[in-house]
């Protein structure tokens, strides 16, 4: 069963350590919150894509249907991609000037403009869609804002290690083939894995949310860590 369900569970992993992240830092939990929200619809929207051509995992409705795993992934992943680093660091969020939320709908139109065209028109995988845009947009936001790009590599680091300490050992017990049986990248030249219990390419999506999530949050409500 735990192989069957492994996506909600990992997911759910995930959710308690962003609770745990949030409780940690309560000054900003309403509008961490909004963001953790935010990112549970976008999921949603982007595991239509994926379920094309990246994975078809098992979830409570059936084999590769969009479902409560991806919100409750989308929403954890936002929260500890904002939460982990700060946390870490035992730094807080301080507002430096009025917010600039139109960056929401800029990135939101892009993402949506990039999976349509570079992914359902010129068939470009989408994960690797999500790279260039996690890249391009991490790489514009620091540009604007020098002092983050320490934070954002760090921000990278420990959500990539993070997700491989949930990862591997989970899969190692209570799935071991769960890659095989739900990927579709298997037997192909990016099959590459640690141990066949975390492919490569999911590593990357890790470090690039990392990068992103905690850059974005920055740049978007105008905050610094202090």
């Amino acid at each position: 069963m735990a192989g069957d369900y492994s996506y909600l569970f990992v997911s759910i992993i995930f959710l308690i350590i962003s609770l745990v992240l949030l409780y940690l830092n309560k000054n900003n939990s309403k509008l961490v919150l909004c963001y953790g929200f935010m990112g549970g619809i976008a999921a949603l929207i982007m595991e239509q894509f994926y379920l094309i051509d990246y994975w078809q995992p098992s979830t409570i409705i059936g084999i590769g249907k969009v479902s409560i795993e991806d919100f409750i992934a989308g929403f954890s992943l936002s929260l500890v991609a904002i939460l982990l680093y700060p946390t870490i660091v035992k730094k807080h969020f301080r507002f430096i000037k009025t917010p600039n939320r139109k960056f929401l709908f800029t990135f939101s139109s892009l993402t949506i403009a990039s999976m349509l065209i570079l992914n359902l028109w010129l068939k470009l995988n989408s994960i690797f869609v999500s790279y260039l845009l996690f890249a391009g947009v991490s790489i514009l936001i620091v540009n604007k804002r020098r002092e983050l790009i320490s934070v954002v590599i760090k921000s990278a680091l420990l959500f990539a290690i993070l997700s491989i300490v949930i990862y591997v050992p989970y899969l190692y017990f209570f799935s071991p083939n769960f890659w095989d049986k739900y990927w579709l990248l298997v037997d192909t030249r990016w099959s590459a894995s640690i141990f066949g219990l975390m492919p490569i390419t999911e590593i990357f999506w890790f470090l690039g949310w990392g990068s992103l999530g905690l850059s974005a949050f920055l740049y978007i409500e105008n905050l610094e860590l202090r």
